[in-house]
């Protein structure tokens, strides 16, 4: 325990220090437009987010950035047809499926995300 209390590194000091860390945290990889679904309704003295109106997007291949902009075995979130899309980058592949997780009501923050496990195929580029 001692070893891991002495190894600790926070995050988000990190990221606001670190440049090339910093960049990341984002909206979406290709816009700098702000994030406007990202709403929040007061429930019992809290805030939450909105719940959304159901969407759907089709299954198609578009091209949203170049590869290098997603830093490998991770994610980030595009605007696609004004809708967030979340786009994970495994090797040389990319995986992208829709952002929103229905279990929090909320979008995944993808950006961070590591993306070496095993994705739904929704859609590909090469």
């Amino acid at each position: 325990m001692q070893r891991h209390v002495e190894s600790y590194e926070c995050e988000w000091k990190k990221a606001i220090e670190t440049p090339e860390v910093l960049k990341r945290f984002r909206h979406f990889v290709n816009s700098d437009a702000p994030d406007a679904s990202v709403v929040f309704v007061a429930e019992r003295g809290q805030i939450r987010p909105a719940r959304p109106r159901k969407k759907h997007l089709s299954r198609h291949d578009v091209s949203v950035c170049r590869l290098p902009d997603i830093v490998a075995d991770t994610g980030v979130c595009a605007l696609v047809g004004g809708e967030q899309v979340a786009v994970f980058r495994v090797g040389d592949k990319v995986h992208a499926l829709g952002n929103f997780d229905p279990f929090s009501r909320a979008n995944v923050d993808s950006s961070r995300g590591d993306s070496r496990a095993d994705l739904p195929y929704m859609c590909t580029s090469g």
